[in-house]
């Protein structure tokens, strides 16, 4: 049952963190490709492509840093399909709200079907390896500066054994010492007690 729980908590952290990735992923790519649609301004559309998705992958990466590098690999290729979703999405935002209306025209190429799918796999393309390599770089940071669960409970465990080994070491000194002082006391009584001997030996003048 902990094992089922466990899965189910990774489960949802994988598709909670990989739907908040996509959100910013999908919104710097739209700012950097549609920029008279977006109220967020941005510079160099090439640099914003390549940084957003690094930068949100590192976090995502972070993020999941306690679980298997295997979940930071999922979350890259959620964070992808949910992005191109919100992509799709933007760009039928007009159509869906009535306030546009979708006329095919004669050459194929710019039906807004068409469009639409370059549009995402333009994304897909150019963002799933950059999210991919920030997944990994961010997992890797975080568990060489923050340790999993795994790990802590580890170091935890070793901390305990090593206090024991010590309060073992502690009170097997204090025996030997005790037994130590005993065996001192011990001769000095019985060197008192041949002193004493020999003091009743010696004859009055």
């Amino acid at each position: 049952m902990a094992s089922d729980g466990s899965r189910l908590r990774a489960l949802l952290d994988l598709v909670l963190f990989s739907l908040a990735g996509a959100l910013p992923a999908a919104a710097f790519f739209i700012a950097a490709l549609f920029p008279g649609y977006s109220s967020l301004s941005v510079g160099d559309a090439g640099a914003v492509l390549i940084v957003a998705p690094i930068g949100v992958g590192a976090l995502l990466g972070a993020l999941l840093g306690d679980y298997d590098l295997r979940y930071a690999a999922f979350a890259a290729i959620g964070t992808t399909v949910f992005a191109s979703i919100l992509i799709a999405v933007f760009i039928y935002s007009p159509i869906l709200a009535g306030v546009a209306q979708a006329t095919p025209a004669a050459d194929p190429s710019t039906v807004l079907e068409v469009y639409v799918a370059q549009r995402v796999m333009l994304f897909a393309v150019l963002a799933f390896p950059i999210l991919l390599l920030g997944a990994i770089l961010g997992s890797a940071i975080a568990g060489r500066i923050i340790p999993s669960d795994e790990l802590r409970k580890e170091l935890e465990r070793l901390r305990a054994e090593t206090r024991e080994w010590h309060e073992l070491l502690e009170r097997t000194a204090k025996a030997q010492q005790g037994k130590t002082e005993e065996g001192v006391g011990e001769k000095e009584k019985r060197r008192e007690g041949i002193d004493g001997e020999k003091d009743g030996r010696k004859i009055p003048p």
